[in-house]
């Protein structure tokens, strides 16, 4: 774990840059991988790629696109952008970045995609989507988050249905390996991402079967805020702890989140997405 402070402390050093250019960031326990942009033209963008392996230095083509209804008031129903970049050094490596939003009425949801393979047959997958289907008196919604490299692999996903006239949500949630099936004791707003509550897990790694708790609660910072996520797993074979924060939207992505078994650090991830 102490690897990890190694690419935290050069994207502190690397920040004054973003403000000229892209930054994507992903770290998975000792693995991570960072990528800065800079603009030459419209299309055209170098960039360099670094992580675990040597840098490497490349050049990218992007695109863009939105689209607004039609009427008098425009209102934007779609964005996004995708690029292509090719870098060089002792492997060559292909990465490509799609990032796509929908905000058409019941639908509104946001996707970051980061895909990376490099000659010698390692590659890199960053993924995470999150989705709000406001039904009238009923409220659904989803984040799902993958980040995999020839050697590990996280996955996450969190689902939840919110009935107004019960005032609660149901929870279902897949968190690496350990699945779990809540409700909320107490919803928070009318949209019913934010709440506690209690439920039953199972974990298939370890095969063990037990009692959670939840928290998803809102963080609010003078830079912008987050939304943090709780989830406790008692279980026959001991305690698991998961503790993440996320921006709830906009066109930056900053995901991050630490896990627990029996209190010791076993699992930690960070995404980020500056563009």
């Amino acid at each position: 774990m102490k690897k990890v402070i190694i690419p935290i402390i050069f994207l502190f050093l690397m920040l004054p840059f973003t403000l000229f250019g892209a930054t994507y960031l992903s770290l998975m326990n000792e693995n991570w991988k960072n990528e800065v942009v800079f603009p030459l033209s419209e299309r055209f963008s170098w960039g360099l790629e670094l992580g675990n392996s040597t840098p490497r230095m490349g050049i990218l083509y992007s695109e863009s696109w939105a689209d607004f209804s039609t009427g008098f008031f425009k209102i934007k129903t779609r964005d996004g952008s995708f690029s292509l970049g090719l870098y060089l050094g002792e492997e060559v490596s292909l990465s490509t970045t799609l990032i796509r939003g929908t905000y058409t009425p019941p639908v509104y949801s946001q996707s970051f995609s980061k895909i990376q393979v490099t000659s010698d047959g390692k590659y890199h997958l960053f993924s995470y989507s999150n989705y709000r289907i406001p039904l009238g008196k009923w409220s659904l919604g989803a984040n799902v988050l993958s980040i995999k490299n020839k050697d590990t692999s996280i996955s996450y996903l969190k689902t939840y249905a919110f009935i107004k006239d019960f005032n609660r949500s149901f929870r279902l949630s897949f968190n690496n390996g350990i699945i779990d099936l809540g409700m909320d004791l107490v919803t928070i707003g009318s949209l019913g991402e934010l709440g506690y509550g209690a439920g039953l897990c199972y974990d298939f790694n370890n095969r063990a079967l037990g009692i959670s708790a939840h928290w998803v609660f809102p963080v609010s910072l003078e830079s912008g805020n987050l939304t943090g996520d709780l989830m406790v797993f008692i279980k026959t074979d001991g305690v698991n702890t998961k503790l993440g924060f996320r921006t709830p939207g906009g066109k930056n992505l900053l995901i991050f989140g630490i896990g627990f078994e029996n209190y010791i650090p076993e699992e930690f991830f960070l995404g980020l997405m500056v563009n």
